[in-house]
C-alpha cells in the first residue's frame, strides 16, 4: 500500500512508517507501505508543546522526539514524495525540507516538490478535477504512485531489493 496524508495526516502517516511501535500495536499482519506521499506535513515540529496537539501526545512528553517524524528517518523508509505549497504559512515548507534532508541523509529515496501558487490546503485542492490545471500536483502524485505502488513493491521483494513485510 501507498500511504498518503495531508498536514496532520502526513505527520501521522510518517510516524506509522518510521516508528515500528505503531504498526506492531495493531497485533495483526499489516503490510509495510511501499511508498509514502506527504502533503504539507509538519514533520519536524514538537506536538507536545502546542495546546491543540499536546493531549494527543501525552505519552511522549518525556521524549518529544518520539512524536517527530524526522526523528525516524532511516534508509528503510519507503520511497517518499513530499509535496508542499511555497505559500503555506500554517505549516511552512521548511517542515518538508527538514524531512527531505533527514531522509536523504539516512539514504532513503525522497523527492520534494514545492508549488509556488499553493498555500496549506491548496496541495489537496489542486488534486480535484476542476483545479488540476493550476499545478501538476495530481499528475506528480499519480506518476509517483505508479512508479512505487504495489506492483513496484512486489518487484522489489522479488529482486531482493526489499525484504517482504512480516
Amino acid at each position: 500500500p501507498v500511504l498518503v496524508g495531508h498536514s496532520a495526516g502526513a505527520h501521522i502517516a510518517a510516524l506509522l512508517i518510521g516508528d515500528d511501535r505503531y504498526l506492531a500495536a495493531l497485533e495483526r499482519d499489516v503490510p509495510r507501505p511501499s511508498a509514502f506521499v506527504g502533503m504539507s506535513g509538519p514533520y519536524a515540529f514538537d506536538p507536545t508543546t502546542w495546546d491543540t496537539t499536546a493531549h494527543i501526545f501525552t505519552t511522549t512528553t518525556d521524549n518529544p522526539d518520539a512524536a517527530r517524524p524526522v526523528t525516524f528517518a532511516s534508509r528503510s523508509f519507503p520511497p517518499t514524495l513530499l509535496i508542499h505549497g511555497s505559500r503555506d504559512q500554517l505549516v511552512t515548507p521548511n517542515a518538508s525540507v527538514a524531512m527531505r534532508d533527514a531522509l536523504s541523509e539516512a539514504g532513503a529515496e525522497v523527492t520534494l516538490k514545492t508549488y509556488g501558487l499553493l498555500a496549506h490546503g491548496g496541495t489537496v485542492m489542486a488534486m480535484v478535477r476542476p483545479l488540476r490545471w493550476v499545478t501538476p500536483v495530481f499528475d506528480d502524485m499519480l506518476s509517483f504512485v505508479r512508479a512505487h505502488g504495489a506492483d513496484r513493491a512486489a518487484e522489489r521483494v522479488k529482486t531482493g531489493e526489499a525484504a517482504p513485510s512480516a
